[in-house]
């Protein structure tokens, strides 16, 4: 997977699902790690999943965006996981 996110790391918020599942697939498919966010914890490894099916990285954890701490530990995680964060598409809320 090559195109114009190679290389960068992009968090998504509320990407369990509609628009967010879409932006998180895209994303992968132009080169981003993704992290995929969202406050529903079961929606998260069908789209991890589908990203690495497809050759691409990402990583996910439960999020909510309306706590401070959980998306500043998103944030963080992402630095963790993949080193950097490059991109974040707030999606959710």
């Amino acid at each position: 997977m090559a195109g114009r996110l190679q290389g960068k790391v992009m968090l998504i918020t509320g990407a369990g699902s509609g628009l967010g599942r879409e932006v998180a697939l895209l994303a992968a498919e132009e080169g981003a790690k993704v992290v995929v966010t969202d406050k529903i914890e079961a929606r998260i490894g069908p789209v991890v999943e589908a990203i690495a099916g497809k050759g691409g990285e990402a990583a996910g954890l439960k999020a909510d965006v309306t706590a401070e701490a959980e998306i500043e530990a998103a944030m963080a995680y992402a630095r963790d996981k993949f080193g950097a964060l490059d991109v974040v598409h707030a999606n959710a809320g």
